[in-house]
């Protein structure tokens, strides 16, 4: 049976629970992404575009007010671990991570969020898409419901994904693989669960995402897709141009070509538009060289992830993989709250320590032990031929050296010994 994680433990699939009074259940507060995952047999676990993934995520829950002091790392961490325990070498998997409010009073108006979001992580089998999908391509059927630009959580991968699921359903009793919706003002969005893309004169030509939009213009209700990123991007490097622009549904009809896309499916062609054919109603040149190029993009498949900044995370240099535990109390998906003397915009205060003796302390696997003033003095005298000057250091990371007494009192009194 596959295991989840579950607020930063690995429990058996039935044994997973989350509070009643959870506001993902109540409210559809939360936010999800979905992933393609993989084992190699020689490299461990994969998934594909992970940074990328991790990155939106974060910057969803903190332009949202979900939660704005994410770690990526951890999450990454523990999404391979998904990986590693669901499936076997060659076998691909899709990986599901869910970030809900968690016991999230709404009505609360302290200006604060103090509450501990709900995680949970679990991968399964990937669907498997018959080959004559990609080789055919797919209908679409126009969606009844619409996209609000106006709705600020209509470009994020929120919970409130009912209407789009009851759209696909409908598209589905109608014979067609997926749906195109429009925005409000009757401009093409993209599809129930994917981007649109449209092939009109060897240019690609796909709506404006979050993000893209004009100074000053309506924002966009069309999510920034992470393989739609990677499309334009394997497009740009095969010397194709991709232009973002408001499409109607004319554009679709009269594009010589138009595919969709999505983690699970990548690259899929669309032939036709309820009952118009698209161009030759076959998969074009173009759709059929940028699916090539993403199916053979080896780079995309993170093995593992270390922050390069705020919230932004990418694939390790050295491909050499690690099993990751699950919660590390250095790295806590959810880091504890600054010292109240930092929050008050107080000097932080000094705090002596012997960058020897801590050193020589987590050598004897000893951390957190302070040795004596005498040991730790014949230990930096070992090894620097002298007694060590102290070294003060502030909660900030900086420090500096004190080479006579100081009059600010015992804490900052410095001396010839380690302190």
């Amino acid at each position: 049976m596959s295991e989840v994680f579950c607020n930063g433990s690995w429990v058996a699939r039935d044994d997973a629970r989350v509070s009643a009074f959870d506001a993902g259940m109540t409210h559809g507060v939360g936010l999800f992404e979905t992933m393609s995952g993989r084992i190699d047999g020689a490299q461990g676990p994969q998934i594909a575009r992970l940074g990328d993934h991790l990155a939106r995520l974060e910057r969803s829950a903190r332009e949202l007010g979900l939660v704005d002091n994410l770690r990526t790392t951890p999450l990454g961490d523990a999404a391979l671990e998904a990986v590693a325990k669901a499936g076997r070498a060659g076998e691909h998997v899709r990986v599901r991570l869910t970030i809900t409010g968690g016991d999230l009073n709404l009505l609360q108006t302290s200006g604060q969020s103090q509450h501990t979001p709900t995680v949970l992580i679990n991968a399964t089998p990937a669907t498997a898409y018959p080959e004559a999908m990609f080789e055919r391509g797919i209908g679409l059927t126009i969606a009844d419901s619409k996209a609000n630009p106006l709705d600020p959580t209509a470009s994020h991968k929120t919970l409130n994904y009912w209407w789009r699921l009851r759209e696909l359903q409908q598209a589905a009793r109608k014979g067609a693989g997926e749906a195109l919706v429009l925005q409000v003002t009757n401009h093409v969005c993209g599809v129930c669960v994917g981007n649109l893309f449209v092939v009109s004169g060897g240019v690609l030509r796909t709506p404006i995402a979050r993000g893209e939009e004009t100074e000053g213009g309506i924002p966009s209700p069309v999510m920034p897709g992470v393989t739609r990123a990677a499309v334009i991007e394997a497009a740009s490097a095969m010397g194709i141009g991709c232009e973002r622009a408001m499409l109607g549904v004319g554009d679709v009809l009269d594009a010589d070509e138009v595919f969709i896309t999505n983690s699970s499916w990548g690259v899929l062609p669309v032939v036709k538009l309820e009952a118009e054919a698209i161009g030759d109603a076959v998969p074009g040149e173009i759709t059929t060289r940028v699916r090539a190029a993403l199916l053979a993009d080896a780079s995309a498949w993170a093995r593992a992830v270390y922050p390069t900044g705020p919230g932004i995370v990418g694939p390790l240099p050295d491909t050499r993989w690690r099993t990751p535990a699950a919660v590390r109390a250095e790295r806590s998906v959810f880091p504890p709250l600054r010292p109240a003397g930092e929050e008050s915009g107080r000097v932080p205060r000094l705090v002596r320590a012997c960058a020897h003796a801590r050193m020589y302390a987590q050598k004897d696997n000893r951390p957190g032990v302070r040795p004596g003033r005498r040991e730790k003095a014949e230990r930096c005298k070992a090894a620097c031929g002298r007694a060590s000057r102290s070294v003060a250091i502030r909660r900030d990371g900086g420090e500096r050296r004190r080479g006579r007494p100081s009059r600010a009192g015992p804490r900052r009194r410095a001396s010839g010994r380690c302190s």
